[in-house]
């Protein structure tokens, strides 16, 4: 399958915000939210598209700082975290990777993680940490990881719980809140 990855733009948001109402849930990433992030040097967003300029996939990575890091986890018992997880000071996310259901299991998702991973190197990052989305299915990304070579640092239940409730957003598992998927932390270590 032909398809490119690049920086994506402001008048990509509605098709990625398409994409994940339906991979993710309704609400979970709203225009205005994502509109803000294109503002924000931290973050960096891609895009796939086909020959056609169809937005099929979109990944978000962010760079984080000790201090939010822990103000983010905080909130999701990050004392379950191995304090190796926090003696970076440059840190690297992969907030969101999503993929329309009918081009799945054709090799973009690993495009996206290997894109995300690529840009947190060039900015210096030393480790990669990513939060998959765990259903009862189990977690649908995990092959990927496994085969990038990320670990698995821990698991937290009911990850979203709190979080779904405040904005409103339904799973697209669990449907209206709370949502009560758990998360799976990945990490990576990037050497130079």
């Amino acid at each position: 399958m032909n398809f490119s990855i690049r920086h994506s733009e402001k008048n990509d948001i509605t098709d990625i915000v398409a994409i994940c109402d339906t991979e993710l849930g309704n609400e979970y990433l709203t225009f205005h939210s994502l509109e803000l992030m294109y503002d924000d040097p931290t973050i960096f967003i891609r895009v796939v598209t086909t020959i056609k300029d169809e937005i099929i996939g979109f990944s978000i990575g962010l760079i984080v700082q000790e201090i939010d890091l822990k103000k983010t986890l905080n909130k999701y018992q990050f004392s379950q975290l191995p304090k190796s997880f926090f003696t970076s000071k440059k840190t690297g996310i992969i907030k969101i990777i999503a993929v329309r259901k009918t081009f799945q299991n054709k090799g973009i998702g690993t495009q996206l993680i290997q894109r995300c991973i690529i840009d947190l190197k060039s900015r210096g990052m030393e480790i990669i940490t990513a939060f998959a989305w765990k259903t009862k299915k189990g977690v649908n990304i995990a092959p990927i990881f496994d085969r990038l070579e990320f670990k698995i640092l821990c698991e937290i239940n009911y990850f979203w719980r709190d979080d779904s409730l405040l904005n409103q957003y339904s799973c697209s598992e669990c449907g209206a809140p709370p949502c009560l998927c758990s998360t799976v932390i990945y990490s990576k270590t990037i050497t130079a």
